[in-house]
């Protein structure tokens, strides 16, 4: 129940980050903060789902393995979180350069 709950929270805050940035809500700065520690939070989380595994093997298996995760949501999940942070982070990045 655990997991669902911080896969929806995590696709949740970043797509309102996201949408708050691009209406303006959100200054470059706290856009590019917000979206930074979602990623990092939510790899975080991956990681420590993957606890007794050497370090090089969870994030290959975290970007590469769908089957590594309960669920394909799952992996869905992270990796559309990780993508809108990833945009909002290089928006962030040239617009306020």
């Amino acid at each position: 129940m655990r997991s669902y709950l911080v896969n929806i929270a995590a696709v949740l805050t970043s797509t309102l980050t996201f949408l708050a940035y691009e209406t303006g809500v959100l200054l470059p700065q706290n856009a590019f903060f917000f979206a930074a520690a979602i990623v990092v939070l939510y790899t975080g989380y991956q990681l420590g789902v993957r606890e007794g595994s050497h370090l090089f093997k969870a994030a290959k298996d975290i970007v590469l393995d769908p089957s590594s995760y309960p669920r394909r949501t799952a992996y869905a999940a992270y990796m559309g979180s990780l993508a809108l942070g990833f945009v909002i982070i290089a928006q962030s990045i040239t617009t306020s350069a």
